[in-house]
């Protein structure tokens, strides 16, 4: 995941998501996250990277196209600074990067186990 934080075009991404004709929360539905943080994106508070990314895909444009800020910049989010929401989305961005390798490795550590698996 990445952990940048970067400002958001609020009033594009506004304009985007009117020119679609989609409400905050038909595009909830669509991103997978949830209707405040769609609001600070068109307020243009700081969000992570990684979530204007999703968004940018699913309005089909290019991520620097929706951001104020250089997408290369080294800002970090200070611990403790996140709502629950983007520590949700945070967490689901995690998961949904390393699913695969996670049941991978899940797989390979339950295999291994002497008598994991087959009942005994």
């Amino acid at each position: 995941m990445d952990n940048r934080v970067v400002t958001p075009n609020g009033p594009l991404i506004l304009a985007i998501r009117t020119a679609k004709g989609w409400s905050r929360e038909k595009l909830a539905q669509k991103t997978g996250y949830c209707v405040g943080t769609h609001a600070k994106l068109e307020a243009g508070k700081a969000v992570f990277l990684n979530t204007l990314s999703v968004v940018a895909i699913t309005y089909e444009v290019p991520v620097q196209e929706l951001m104020v800020d250089d997408p290369c910049s080294p800002n970090v989010v200070p611990p403790g600074s996140m709502s629950a929401c983007e520590l949700l989305e945070a967490i689901h961005g995690l998961f949904v990067e390393h699913e695969r390798a996670m049941r991978e490795l899940i797989g390979q550590f339950f295999s291994s186990q002497d008598g994991w698996g087959d009942g005994k």
